[in-house]
């Protein structure tokens, strides 16, 4: 996992990471809390890394140019009732 500008999370991931259901079960708890917190995440399998990575580069590099990594978001969390 690593932090690009500010706010752009990018975790690459491997089916043998998530082949535990509680590894993947945290990864998108933590996902969620990145969002609360104003934090954009992209999450990479092994195969776009791999297997497609000229498309998941040209992905990255849009998301780059838009330059959501400079922006903080905070998202409203709902209270509990």
């Amino acid at each position: 996992m690593f932090l690009w500008g500010i706010s752009l999370i990018v975790e690459c991931d491997s089916a043998a990471h998530h082949s535990q259901y509680d590894r993947y079960r945290n990864d998108r708890r933590r996902d969620l809390a990145a969002l609360a917190l104003g934090y954009h995440v992209i999450r990479l399998s092994y195969e776009q890394i791999w297997d497609t990575w000229d498309e998941t580069q040209k992905v990255l590099s849009n998301t780059l140019k838009a330059r959501i990594h400079h922006q903080l978001t905070r998202v409203p969390v709902a209270s509990r009732r």
